[in-house]
């Protein structure tokens, strides 16, 4: 970060210093930002009967943790628009919760009194959980994502790979192979997580990160043969016709 701070400090300072002789630069007129997911997903739910609000925003709900959908295999029902890993870049969490919030604010707009027993139960589990993620937003730094219960990210990225993902296709494999380039990208949000959990005062134990740096050092450092991740890819392209 601070290379890329000091190479845009260096772009500006060289187009700065030019002589005053030259054109006056064309302003760039920004262009106005487009609308949140939180936005998009309140238009969504506009005008849906229960059941169709249901469906809809769980369905958007749970497509921001794609790796949820494969791990459950409902990639039918809720079918992914990329192939990627979770994003756990704090604006996308962020926006998340936005889109929870969106979700309970709307169903509040149903009128509970006119459902039967069994669909206010409905109505009242899902407003629980959706007021209990809400509510756990000031508390987005408190969690342990490197080292909670000895598994963490990086074991259940690992396990997601070696034991979840399918590879009975062609495009399993391919789909195997693109969602490993993101691997690099969801550790480096899972570094900015940690470093923003320091600021806030919040450290993982010494011991538990040191077991986690060992998960990932014998990963990283294993030779392919016997690395997990490609092992799991040649034994599962083998079997595919």
């Amino acid at each position: 970060m601070i290379r890329l701070l000091a190479v845009l400090l260096a772009v500006f300072t060289l187009g700065s210093c030019g002589g005053g002789d030259g054109p006056a630069p064309t302003p760039v007129v920004a262009e106005p930002p487009g609308p949140t997911a939180a936005e998009v997903l309140a238009e969504d739910l506009q005008g849906l009967s229960l059941e169709e609000f249901y469906d809809v925003s769980y369905g958007a709900l749970l497509r921001r943790s794609p790796e949820t959908i494969v791990w459950l295999a409902l990639q039918d029902l809720y079918p992914l628009d990329a192939v990627e890993l979770d994003n756990l870049a704090d604006g996308y969490s962020r926006e998340t919760y936005a889109m929870y919030q969106v979700v309970s604010d709307a169903l509040r707009g149903y009128d509970r009194s006119t459902l039967t027993v069994s669909e206010q139960l409905d109505y009242d589990v899902y407003a629980w959980y959706l007021q209990d993620v809400v509510d756990s937003l000031p508390y987005i730094y408190h969690d342990f994502p490197a080292t909670y219960g000895g598994f963490g990210t990086q074991r259940d990225t690992q396990r997601f790979f070696t034991d979840i993902h399918p590879l009975v296709s062609e495009q399993d494999a391919n789909e195997y192979i693109t969602r490993l380039n993101s691997i690099r990208r969801k550790f480096e949000q899972l570094s900015d997580h940690l470093e923003r959990q320091r600021a806030a005062g919040i450290v993982e134990p010494q011991l538990t990160m040191q077991v986690a740096r060992n998960q990932v050092s014998m990963i990283v450092e294993a030779d392919a043969a016997s690395n997990p991740y490609y092992t799991r890819f040649v034994d599962g392209i083998g079997h595919i016709p």
